[in-house]
């Protein structure tokens, strides 16, 4: 796990306190253990922040580019999709030596090795799970294009493309296993052609 160095600490201090978020005194405490992406609360007693950056060098890979995910909450204010607002971004160099952002902090549970005994409500757990396929619905039916995400992804291929992905996965040597190689035939004569993608599929098939 990375952390803010003094130096640094002051820096994002006084980059909040210019955009009226927080600061210039503040702390920095981990959330959760950013396998992917890091995410700090940041706080100066008063106000609290969340920021997000990609972990140290070397990248893993995956899913790192805290600019795009900001982009693509930004763009999700616009609908009823729930998010944290995102309140400043910074360039690499700008900040630190990578990209960085802020958004709301939302108080909640976060989940890392364990999750939550489950409570005795009832009516609790049924609005949870509603909540779950209300929000799903809702993702899906944002107009990405309207909401500025038009040049998001990469939709149009997108069921070749994964095609082409699953079949790596089980790959010996560039030849499917012969176990597979009547599923790997009919799938590729029967793929049917990529539908007008709703949000998930395309902000997946960027990274595809």
């Amino acid at each position: 796990m990375w952390s803010w160095s003094e130096g640094e600490l002051q820096q994002l201090g006084r980059f909040l306190a210019d955009r009226g978020l927080c600061g210039p005194a503040i702390t920095a405490r981990a959330i959760g253990d950013g396998h992917s992406n890091l995410t700090f609360l940041v706080s100066d007693g008063h106000s609290q922040v969340v920021v997000r950056r990609p972990p140290p060098p070397p990248l893993p890979p995956g899913a790192h580019d805290v600019l795009r995910e900001a982009r693509l909450l930004a763009a999700l204010e616009r609908s009823d999709v729930p998010t944290p607002r995102v309140r400043a971004t910074a360039t690499a160099g700008e900040l630190l030596d990578v990209p960085v952002f802020v958004m709301d902090f939302v108080d909640g549970v976060v989940i890392t090795e364990s999750t939550p005994a489950p409570g005795d409500d009832e009516q609790l757990r049924r609005r949870i799970g509603e909540s779950l396929v209300d929000t799903l619905a809702s993702l899906h039916n944002v107009a990405w294009r309207e909401v500025g995400l038009g040049d998001f992804g990469k939709p149009d291929g997108f069921n070749a493309r994964q095609l082409r992905r699953m079949r790596s996965l089980i790959e010996v040597g560039g030849t499917v296993p012969p176990a597979f190689a009547p599923l790997d035939d009919w799938l590729h004569t029967n793929l049917p052609p990529s539908p007008e993608p709703p949000l998930c599929t395309t902000t997946f098939a960027s990274a595809t």
